[in-house]
């Protein structure tokens, strides 16, 4: 004569089969349009405005149709994947509140979004610390820096071109400071020597920076 003894194993996997049904049960619900997602459609939708990340990208379908977040991840994961094997976007480890996260950007002929994406984040990091900017260059735009101010000048690197030639051209014509943004800090190598006035740093680091600065003025008015 066997007897059965249970083991827990059933309940556990009943909860899974109930939360996975849950999930589905809700997305099909979500507007009624759960099923019909295209999330290939709204990843490429956002990453035509801006860079982004799993995560974020996530939780925006999430509140969009009103599906589980974590459902929502894993299915956005899964498209990023797709479409950075098939080279219609790209991906870079990026540092964020001081944390590495993996950002992804649109490509187009002439810059990516990960470019017009940081020079944004350093136009309102400089505002936000009361430096007054007198231009800021336009997507595409050659022969300038692409943030300038009356103490130093500010250049995006992304770390996606081949060639500094026109970097080093701009950085020569200058006698202010030129401050190199970079996504991550394994890039500042590539950029460090380029020239005597030069500082690269992450946007993190800039931040850090700024806030040293605002401590120094309310100390010396």
């Amino acid at each position: 004569m066997l007897t059965y003894i249970p083991d827990g194993s059933e309940h556990k996997e009943s909860k899974r089969i109930l939360a996975m049904v849950k999930e589905e049960k809700m997305e099909e619900e979500a507007g009624g349009r759960g099923k019909d997602i295209d999330y290939r459609e709204e990843v490429l939708g956002i990453l035509s405005e801006r860079m982004s990340y799993a995560t974020e990208m996530g939780k925006e379908i999430s509140a969009k149709y009103g599906i589980e977040k974590d459902q929502a991840k894993l299915k956005v994961k899964s498209v990023l994947e797709e479409l950075k094997n098939n080279n219609e976007i790209g991906r870079v480890k990026y540092i964020k509140d001081g944390k590495p996260i993996v950002m992804y950007y649109s490509k187009s002929p002439n810059l990516s979004n990960l470019h017009t994406g940081m020079q944004s984040q350093v136009v309102d990091l400089l505002t936000e610390h009361g430096v007054s900017i007198n231009r800021v260059s336009t997507t595409g735009e050659r022969g300038a820096f692409d943030i300038e101010t009356d103490f130093f000048m500010v250049e995006i690197e992304t770390g996606l071109k081949h060639s500094m030639e026109d970097l080093k051209e701009r950085i020569a014509k200058t006698s202010l400071r030129v401050l190199i943004i970079v996504p991550n800090k394994e890039l500042i190598d590539k950029y460090q020597g380029i020239g005597e006035n030069v500082t690269v740093m992450t946007i993190d680091s800039l931040k850090e920076m700024l806030k040293e600065s605002d401590k120094i003025k309310e100390q010396h008015p």
